[in-house]
């Protein structure tokens, strides 16, 4: 009978983990023209406005990635970058109402909202990629006097 075999091998088992991240910077400037046309009608006077707009939109993405042992020590550290600028073109449209709260119109209430298209655009940096859309909607109600 034949005792248990021993070997001098040793089994090593290494792990490692990922830590990723990214962060977007996105700059928007916009230079509406359009026209506005409307009535009035009693204490309410009616607006819509309709446009194009010129946008400057920069944007700046960047990605990391690092990957560390199961010790804790950094294997591998990479970083990527895509910093673009677009001119695009876009429309919008809209409309207010605003009530006299006086018959002389010094004093009114007003609501206003209008929506502002522009086209998505794509930004990527190594394995991250996203869709930024600076479409909006616009709103506000207000009080005012008049000089």
């Amino acid at each position: 009978i034949r005792g248990p075999r021993q070997s001098d091998r040793t089994s090593i088992l290494a792990s490692f983990y990922a830590t990723m991240g990214a962060n977007l910077n996105v700059h928007f400037n916009e230079i509406p023209i359009g026209i506005k046309v409307g009535g009035k009608y009693g204490r309410f006077t009616l607006l819509a406005e309709l446009g194009l707009s010129l946008n400057a939109i920069s944007t700046d993405l960047e990605a990391t990635s690092l990957w560390r042992s199961s010790n804790g020590d950094v294997v591998l550290d990479e970083t990527w970058r895509d910093q673009t600028s677009h001119l695009k073109l876009g429309v919008f449209g809209g409309g207010s109402i605003r009530y006299n709260l006086t018959e002389n119109g010094r004093y009114f209430l007003e609501a206003r909202g209008t929506y502002r298209w522009v086209e998505a655009m794509q930004a990527s940096a190594g394995p991250v990629s996203t869709t930024i859309d600076v479409s909006s909607w616009e709103g506000g109600v207000s009080v005012g006097y008049r000089f």
